[in-house]
């Protein structure tokens, strides 16, 4: 299956993996791929990379990301550029954060960052990015039912304004499926998230005190819910048999977490194309 954006080159006869290209202003690349974060861009091997947008929100202004070419420019980077909204980080490792309707307040260093879907978007479209993805609202793993439908349900509508935002034309956007460990919720997520025309969809939802047998099961089961036709992503891999399960499953792009061996998942990566 094919498009300008992601193309499908070959499938696995054993599990649900393939092989695609996608292709980037900065370049064309060959999936399943492993994207470092953009403190280990030295290791990078693959010519991409990410950035974390609470990160590019709390220190570079917008007139500064103008005046530099963006944050291609800041970090030196001819490559591919993945940027997250920044949700994630301000819900999971944030000590003083405030979430409603509108977005996420969230402290960094003493500095008060304001997230929405429109401004995180504007801020990608600044930033030059490759690849943005929608500001999700992620919430607590080990939730009630009622709770994580009424965070879901939130999660929709700011995947709606994303979408509908201005500069949504400017970029190529993945949306957030969410859910947490529900399956009902997530099929929810799926349904209402892919209507709304993204160019690819993370699985999104993993909080960072999900342990990895749950996130494999979560992977196995959400993938093979989403467009086979589009880009997946699972962002914060550092777990080999995570990564594993998820190139099984059909996921496309992997993000590597900062804390992650890039060597020991690269290493994986390669056994799997060789068993392909």
């Amino acid at each position: 299956m094919t498009n300008n954006f992601f193309t499908i080159q070959e499938r696995s006869k054993h599990r649900a993996g393939r092989r695609g290209t996608l292709v980037t202003a900065h370049g064309t690349y060959q999936t399943p791929i492993i994207v470092p974060a953009v403190d280990d861009h030295s290791q990078a091997s693959t010519s991409m990379i990410w950035a974390n947008g609470l990160t590019t929100k709390a220190h570079y202004h917008e007139h500064q990301l103008k005046h530099d070419g963006g944050l291609h420019g800041i970090f030196h980077w001819s490559g591919g550029l993945i940027s997250t909204a920044g949700g994630w980080e301000a819900l999971n490792n944030s000590q003083s954060f405030q979430l409603d309707q509108k977005g996420i307040h969230v402290d960094v260093q003493g500095k008060q960052v304001f997230l929405s879907p429109e401004a995180s978007a504007k801020e990608a479209a600044v930033a030059g990015v490759d690849i943005a993805v929608a500001l999700s609202d992620c919430p607590p793993y080990y939730s009630s039912y009622d709770h994580i439908k009424k965070h879901v349900e939130q999660n929709n509508r700011w995947m709606k304004r994303a979408a509908q935002s201005h500069e949504r034309q400017q970029l190529k956007m993945f949306g957030v499926i969410e859910g947490a460990g529900l399956k009902e919720m997530r099929q929810a997520s799926v349904d209402f998230v892919t209507s709304l025309g993204f160019d690819g969809y993370e699985i999104g939802g993993l909080t960072k005190d999900v342990p990895s047998d749950e996130l494999m099961r979560l992977v196995k089961e959400t993938a093979p819910l989403l467009p086979d036709d589009q880009p997946r992503m699972l962002s914060r891999v550092s777990d080999p048999a995570v990564l594993q399960a998820a190139v099984n499953s059909g996921v496309d792009i992997i993000l590597a977490s900062p804390e992650a061996n890039l060597a020991q998942l690269n290493k994986t990566l390669q056994k799997l194309n060789d068993n392909f």
